[in-house]
């Protein structure tokens, strides 16, 4: 079908529609037949492990940003140069929120907020 890695990279929903549309058919099925039309409902998107895997791809990578920008903040909290911009710019309390998310980011609680996103693509 296709030979640059775009296919593989596709959810299967999509996997489906473009195997269709090149091949006429996806599986042995048409676009008609009710496992592939089933692929396109919401139940079927929010339990697939596909949908899950993205949305762990999102927290991830929210998480690293957190951390990184508590290195950052901390990071200049250290600078003697700095200590009137830390004050003016209010670093101490930007430090607590981001380490405050951190912590929501890093919950489950969090992937249960993320449920209806889009998550996060695991090849980008």
């Amino acid at each position: 079908m296709m030979t640059d890695g775009t296919y593989e990279a596709l959810c299967p929903p999509l996997q489906s529609l473009v195997s269709i549309m090149v091949n006429g058919e996806y599986e042995g099925k048409d676009r008609e037949h009710p496992e592939v039309r089933k692929m396109f409902t919401r139940d079927y998107v929010m339990n697939s492990d596909w949908y899950k895997h993205r949305l762990k791809v999102k927290q991830d990578r929210d998480i690293k940003f957190q951390n990184q920008t508590i290195a950052y903040l901390e990071d200049a909290m250290q600078r003697e140069n700095l200590k009137e911009a830390v004050q003016k710019l209010e670093l101490e309390a930007k430090l607590k929120a981001a380490r405050k998310e951190l912590a929501h980011v890093q919950s489950e609680a969090y992937i249960e907020e993320l449920y209806g996103t889009l998550g996060a693509d695991p090849l980008k």
